[in-house]
């Protein structure tokens, strides 16, 4: 297709876009079932006028075929593999890797329901030579159009891979259970507590041993140990919460209850309570 079809009014919705506009305008759609852009329907117009022209990245499925569409900001996302070979391809084979898993939401949309949403969404792709399981935060959207079947005429996909943002997640969630495995088999009680009002999210076995079973997790240190009140523990925590500064106690008193009613009993106890921060450094805990 003549690149002087960019400058002619009729198809002016095609100019800019950078390298993917140049190269919408320069394929030859009269190979496809698109036939001339001349021809194409309103709603495919503008819907590749906003492609073009946003900054986000944006794929599109247009027709019973699923032809596929995207813009320089969705190109950051393929390799060789698919750049820019499946520019005026069909969806099934453009994708076949993950056809199965994408068709049916595409055909969802298609047949008139409504947008779609998925969050840190795994959709393998190959690129670059080999298979990656990536992650993706996606949504298929309708584009209404009046001639297609189901007032349907293709689907927009608006996207951001989080494959970095996931992998970082599950690495932090590793190393959380990792620790939890190691103060779990601590000879010395270890518990974590959170939040202004100190509720307990980890209790370890040497803990229960000293203190007894007494329902720790989500409830906050006052209402866990009332007979506490008074000795001076519930303020370091609150002054340790507040300023971000460890304490450490040696030989500190304390008379506690090891179940409810039973008479208190008279312990010396070496402990730390430690500030814990976020990535921020604000204290959480």
């Amino acid at each position: 297709m003549p690149s002087t079809y960019s400058t002619q009014s009729e198809l002016r919705f095609l100019n800019g876009g950078g390298e993917m506009g140049a190269l919408i305008r320069a394929f030859d759609w009269l190979s496809t079932t698109l036939g001339s852009p001349r021809d194409w329907p309103a709603a495919l117009r503008t819907t590749l006028r906003l492609l073009l022209t946003t900054q986000h990245p944006v794929f599109v499925f247009w027709g019973p075929e699923h032809i596929c569409f995207y813009n320089d900001a969705y190109r950051q996302y393929l390799g060789p593999e698919q750049h820019p070979s499946i520019l005026g391809m069909r969806g099934r084979d453009a994708w076949p890797e993950t056809w199965d898993l994408i068709a049916p939401q595409i055909d969802l949309v298609m047949r008139g329901g409504e947008a779609t949403w998925h969050e840190n969404q795994l959709v393998p792709i190959t690129r670059n030579g080999r298979r990656e399981e990536a992650y993706w935060t996606y949504s298929y959207g309708p584009i209404d159009d009046e001639s297609a079947p189901n007032g349907v005429g293709g689907v927009i996909v608006l996207c951001t891979e989080t494959t970095d943002k996931v992998l970082a997640e599950q690495r932090l969630t590793g190393e959380i259970a990792r620790e939890r495995r190691l103060f779990e088999q601590a000879p010395s009680f270890i518990c974590i507590l959170e939040q202004p009002d100190h509720r307990f999210v980890f209790v370890n076995h040497a803990l229960i041993q000293v203190f007894g079973d007494r329902n720790f997790i989500d409830r906050p240190v006052r209402e866990v140990f009332p007979e506490l009140e008074g000795q001076g523990f519930f303020d370091l925590l609150d002054r340790v919460y507040s300023t971000g500064k460890r304490f450490i106690a040696r030989g500190m008193p304390a008379s506690i209850q090891r179940t409810p009613g039973a008479p208190r009993e008279n312990l010396l106890l070496d402990f730390i309570y430690e500030p814990v921060r976020d990535e921020n450094g604000v204290v959480t805990g």
